[in-house]
């Protein structure tokens, strides 16, 4: 893969590039509270680190894993991600794939058909993160559009805070792609709103805050990875395009939140400036059932 320069509008305010994918769970600014310590009890069992290290001749391969093509999940069933800051329970993130509904009201069949034929190949995933920890409860929503070849098209989403001084929150942002360039149009506490927009270069993924739902459709598209790959991945929320590369680290045999025991393999990815950078554990079946930067695990529960 080519190698690209990252993407920069001249509009965009600067933001610290952990925003994109965890500083923003726990502070709205995108600053990270260093202090802030999660002490949420759980009587759910704690995960554990890796226990069994296998070569990595186990390499999950692409295929027509479901009905939704490469990507491993089902319609209509609701999956969940358990949070883990620093050894505590934090929040859950909770999506489903669905089709459109069809609201077409006009008696001609032959309409009904073609606008159900034209919707039927798009897939909506609806999330929901709850977060909270000593200093601030959070709850967004997400709605997520992708083609058939799941390339994504828009992404509305609603983001509530609320903290511990009784001081609130509310950020609205729309993501649309208008042909090669991603759009982005956000709105905090009722402001107007700000416009920022993205080049991106062909094969670009988008991976918004709360980018484990993404992962879940990234890392089914571009398996299998023998060794090392390099994927272009776009955060509407920074206005950047970073070159990630993503390293085959052999099979694990991994225990999950809830006790699950799971062979996977684990793949190391970080972008050439190291500002992002973390783990992803991938089963046989191609989902996503762990997701690891710093401080922070994201396990599937099974």
């Amino acid at each position: 893969m080519n190698q690209s320069t990252p993407s920069r509008p001249a509009r965009r305010r600067p933001e610290i590039a952990i925003y994109a994918l965890v500083g923003v769970l726990l502070a709205f600014s995108g600053t990270i509270d260093a202090q802030s310590t999660a002490k949420t009890k759980s009587d759910r069992p704690s995960s554990e680190s890796t226990v069994d290290k296998r070569p990595a001749d186990q390499t999950p391969s692409r295929g027509k894993s479901s009905s939704l093509g490469p990507v491993p999940w089902a319609l209509n069933r609701t999956y969940s991600y358990a949070w883990v800051l620093r050894g505590s329970y934090v929040g859950d993130t909770k999506f489903v794939i669905r089709l459109p509904e069809e609201k077409t009201k006009t008696a001609d069949k032959k309409a009904t058909a073609n606008a159900k034929k034209k919707h039927k190949s798009d897939y909506h995933i609806q999330s929901h993160l709850k977060f909270h920890n000593d200093h601030v409860n959070r709850s967004m929503k997400r709605e997520y559009v992708f083609n058939d070849n799941w390339v994504i098209q828009k992404i509305d989403s609603s983001d509530n805070l609320e903290y511990t001084n009784t001081r609130r929150s509310k950020k609205t942002e729309k993501i649309w792609k208008e042909g090669t360039t991603l759009l982005s149009e956000l709105t905090l506490n009722g402001s107007s709103p700000t416009r920022s927009e993205i080049l991106l270069p062909s094969g670009t993924h988008v991976l918004p805050a709360d980018g484990v739902v993404t992962w879940g459709i990234l890392m089914p598209l571009e398996l299998p990875i023998d060794t090392s790959k390099n994927v272009r991945v776009a955060y509407p929320g920074m206005g950047i395009v970073y070159e990630v590369k993503i390293r085959n680290r052999g099979s694990d045999k991994i225990k999950l939140r809830w006790g699950e025991e799971v062979e996977a393999v684990r793949y190391a990815f970080q972008s050439k400036n190291r500002q992002l950078a973390g783990d992803v554990w991938v089963d046989k079946q191609l989902r996503v059932v762990r997701y690891r930067q710093d401080k922070l695990v994201i396990d599937l529960k099974l």
